[in-house]
């Protein structure tokens, strides 16, 4: 495989056409927002890539098919990514199942294990009716602000709820690629179940509308209060999708 430069990255994107979640994740990194690595099986007609992002998660595109595919690709995961990088864990993901067929046969040789990850589209015209029945108490102010934090090379819209002049609960599009926003929530402890994380999300998801900037909403099964949060604020579910998963803890207890 050959890593690709930055300059570059937008002369594979077309590799990536096939994915239908995480397009934020995939494009913040071949856009530029942030600092993934990018390979190819050749410069000049490549027939398949792995995109390495910054965050751990990690997709690979093109055809399935091609020859020696398995074999590279572990040696590129296992052997260069991992031990160089020195990572704890990894989390790949497929656009297809003949894609799906290949990375288990990978993962399986390092006692990978599987999970699914919870993807959600907005309904434009659900958010803005259920829009109309969030109010903010009298103690409380929100302020979009672009913030630029995460090793971003650009800013990013944030929704910020302050309580009393102190950040109680936030919402910030943090990746951006191919107009879309991926979403990041946090409440502070002591201040949740209160409908401040409700308040932030409804904010922030207007700014990126204003800006023609789709949101997307992602987690993990076991989140259970963020699926709930993403139905009432107007997103749809979709198909689940797989995430291959290897963790060192893992493989080395197998190992033992």
């Amino acid at each position: 495989m050959h890593k690709v430069q930055k300059k570059d990255y937008l002369r594979y994107r077309y590799l990536f056409h096939t994915y239908r979640y995480n397009l934020p994740v995939i494009y913040s990194s071949l856009e530029g927002q942030y600092d993934g690595e990018l390979y190819v099986n050749d410069y000049e007609n490549p027939d398949y890539a792995i995109l390495f992002t910054p965050f751990d998660f990690h997709y690979v595109a093109g055809n399935p098919d091609t020859p020696y595919a398995p074999e590279t690709l572990n040696h590129l995961i296992f052997e260069d990514y991992i031990l160089t990088k020195y990572k704890e864990e990894a989390v790949v993901f497929c656009p297809s199942g003949p894609w799906q067929d290949v990375i288990s046969s990978v993962f399986n040789r390092h006692s990978g294990i599987y999970d699914v990850r919870k993807i959600f589209t907005l309904n434009t015209n659900y958010f803005m009716d259920r829009k109309k029945d969030i109010t903010e108490p009298e103690d409380v102010t929100v302020r979009i602000l672009y913030e630029q934090d995460f090793h971003s090379a650009c800013p990013y819209p944030i929704a910020r709820v302050y309580k009393n002049g102190i950040c109680v609960s936030f919402c910030s599009g943090f990746m951006l690629g191919k107009k879309h926003a991926e979403i990041d929530i946090s409440t502070v402890e002591s201040e949740q179940n209160k409908g401040y994380g409700k308040i932030a999300a409804a904010a922030l998801i207007t700014e990126l509308l204003k800006r023609d900037i789709i949101p997307d909403w992602c987690t993990w099964p076991y989140r259970e209060v963020s699926q709930i949060l993403a139905k009432k604020l107007g997103f749809e579910p979709r198909p689940d999708v797989t995430a291959n998963i290897w963790l060192k803890q893992n493989e080395h207890e197998h190992n033992t």
